[in-house]
């Protein structure tokens, strides 16, 4: 976001109104910086049933919603103030939201829908005329207050990542494939400048000829226009993998933030130095910044984590403000005319700071850990009751069949709970471990007020990744703890006590989930990706032959409450009150042949390979995550 030009004026050709604010937005992460990011902080996604968002139906919008973060847990994008006092936020899936108070409170207008373009960035031109950057064609136009788009001839017919007004005449939109287009009509038309090649995600403009851009491995300046691009003096567009922001306050105050540096001129961009940023004292991948004055700045990360920082001297110096280290990053930073600050996240956090920066409260309703953890398991019964379990002792409750969910006076204890099922409203089981090594189970008959810890072995046989419970007292598990660690086991006294019940089921087969229809009668399902499997029984067990589909296999849970529950990632659960289609029952299908033991056979050549939707539990030695 570029912050409200009003407070800090650039001295150009044409005053720049307060409503054309402008930012930068996130851009696709290199694979190579993506693997780096492991070594900071797990963003795993592991659901029981997972469901991708970009695979929804085109009746997304009017069947799903969030039900834990509310009012959105998704990749929120975008900050601006359009001249009529209203403030809107935009994200990932045609995501909107709206503010008539500053930030303080926030209203949903549009979920997020598959079939809706991705927005990255935002500018109002007037009230309720916005301007977005986002998924190809590359420009979209709300007349209406973000409740309705429509799309607007781009000649880059890419996707753009940043759009920037200098005044109300001159709109400059940057993105993929290095392209740079630019109105001179407000916005009604564009055309295109001359292109750089690569991705860009940021850019300023002093004046009608005077402009920056950057992008992954591109760090370049134009003095005429767009018309020729060169780099800076004294400055290397190497090596940036995650370049940040551009700000100038004033004609002469200006910042480059990337990776791991802060570049700063202070006469209008004539010479440059840099400041290296080390942590962990000070801010990495730098994202966004609201310069309050050239020497306190607000300096917001995304990339391991979601940090916001503060310097009153101008970077020699920062303090931590805020912390989430389950989110990919802080994507927006505002400065309201009352002086607070806002923010968003990539997990939907629509924060708010009235103290400079120095301390930030967030709007959304959550259950659970507000620092994002990983939900790995839920379940429902008819009545509405239900419970969902996750990485850092995460336990969740909703007695409204998920509209609401809040954290329940006790839970499992279990650092990270795999897998759960509810059998009746007062039985319960959690599957999981709460130090490395072990294979636990926890049990509550009383509706989860008291919990008793009922281990699977003495020793280490894997990490439980699927419940069930039948009403007999026979209940099952499956389990993974590497290569060569896959069992399932059986107990016949509600959980009690349990027993290996593997023979016939190949150990070198990964579990992600199991599922009995009655004592004699279930699936294993899991393998790896490449080579999945699926393996039933007839007989409780003691035997077995498998079924292969291409891709890989999990669990899913029959669910009869009416309504689909999803659970999954460090944002949140997504609910659906449409009807369960047949496929999605968990009744078996008629194509599955009958045949003794665990059974596994070919499915069609024509089924396309998936990724696969289970990662491997924590090893023994980090049995909390994922």
């Amino acid at each position: 976001m570029r912050q409200n030009l009003e407070t800090h004026p650039v001295p150009q050709t044409a005053v720049t109104p307060p409503s054309l604010l402008r930012r930068h937005t996130r851009h696709t992460r290199p694979a190579t910086a993506l693997n780096a990011l492991a070594t900071r902080t797990s963003l795993t996604t592991i659901t029981t049933l997972t469901m991708l968002l970009a695979g929804l139906s085109t009746n997304a919008r009017a069947g799903f919603e969030w039900a834990n973060p509310r009012p959105t847990g998704n990749d929120l994008e975008a900050l601006v103030l359009d001249p009529g006092g209203t403030a809107y936020v935009l994200g990932e899936f045609g995501t909107v939201l709206r503010s008539d108070d500053l930030g303080v409170s926030w209203t949903l207008l549009a979920p997020p829908a598959a079939d809706a373009p991705s927005f990255f960035d935002v500018i109002a031109l007037a009230p309720g005329h916005l301007l977005a950057a986002g998924s190809a064609p590359g420009l979209h136009r709300s007349l209406d207050g973000g409740l309705s788009w429509q799309p607007l001839d781009n000649p880059a017919n890419t996707t753009l990542r940043n759009i920037f007004a200098l005044d109300a005449t001159h709109i400059f939109a940057v993105g993929d494939q290095g392209r740079v287009v630019r109105s001179t009509d407000g916005g009604v038309s564009f055309h295109s400048l001359t292109g750089l090649g690569s991705q860009l995600v940021d850019q300023f403009w002093l004046d009608d000829l005077t402009g920056y851009v950057i992008g992954p491995n591109r760090l370049r300046r134009t003095t005429d226009g767009g018309t020729t691009w060169a780099t800076i003096p004294g400055l290397s567009e190497g090596g940036l993998s995650f370049p940040g922001d551009i700000q100038f306050s004033n004609a002469n105050d200006g910042w480059i933030l990337v990776d791991f540096a802060t570049h700063r001129t202070t006469n209008g961009g004539a010479t440059w130095t840099t400041r290296n940023v080390i942590p962990p004292n000070a801010p990495i991948y730098l994202e966004e910044a609201v310069v309050l004055d050239p020497s306190t700045l607000i300096v917001a990360t995304e990339a391991e984590g979601a940090e916001i920082w503060r310097t009153t001297n101008d970077g020699a110096t920062w303090s931590l403000a805020l912390q989430r280290d389950g989110s990919r990053g802080v994507t927006d930073l505002i400065r309201w005319p009352d002086g607070a600050l806002g923010a968003i996240s990539s997990d939907g956090d629509l924060l708010r700071s009235t103290d400079q920066g120095q301390s930030w409260t967030t709007w959304n309703q959550v259950a659970g850990v507000i620092t994002r953890a990983d939900l790995n398991a839920i379940d429902l019964l008819p009545s509405g009751l239900g419970f969902a379990g996750g990485n850092q002792d995460l336990w969740l409750q909703t007695t409204d069949g998920g509209a609401t969910w809040f954290d329940p006076p006790s839970a499992p204890s279990i650092a990270g709970t795999f897998c759960l099922t509810l059998r009746d409203p007062l039985f319960v089981l959690a599957g999981g471990s709460d130090q490395p090594g072990k294979s636990e189970v926890r049990r509550t008959t009383d509706g989860g007020v008291t919990w008793t810890n009922h281990p699977l072995s003495a020793g280490y046989v894997g990490y439980p990744q699927g419940l069930v419970a039948l009403p007999d007292g026979t209940c099952f598990t499956g389990t993974y703890g590497g290569t060569g660690i896959n069992f399932v086991y059986r107990s016949t006294d509600h959980g009690a006590t349990w027993h290996l019940r593997s023979n016939g089921y190949p150990s070198s087969k990964r579990i992600n989930g199991i599922r009995f229809l009655d004592p004699m009668n279930g699936w294993a399902s899991g393998g790896d990706f490449g080579s999945p499997s699926l393996y039933r029984t007839t007989d409780g067990g003691p035997t077995g032959r498998s079924r292969r589909r291409a891709g890989s296999s999990s669990a899913a849970s029959p669910i009869s409450t009416g309504s689909i529950r999803v659970s999954g990632s460090p944002s949140g659960m997504i609910a659906s009150s449409a009807p369960p289609t047949a496929a999605s029952s968990g009744a078996p299908s008629p194509s599955v042949r009958r045949q003794i033991g665990w059974t596994s056979t070919a499915a069609a050549a024509s089924s396309a390979a998936s990724t696969p939707s289970r990662r491997p539990p924590p090893t023994p030695a980090s049995p909390g995550r994922r």
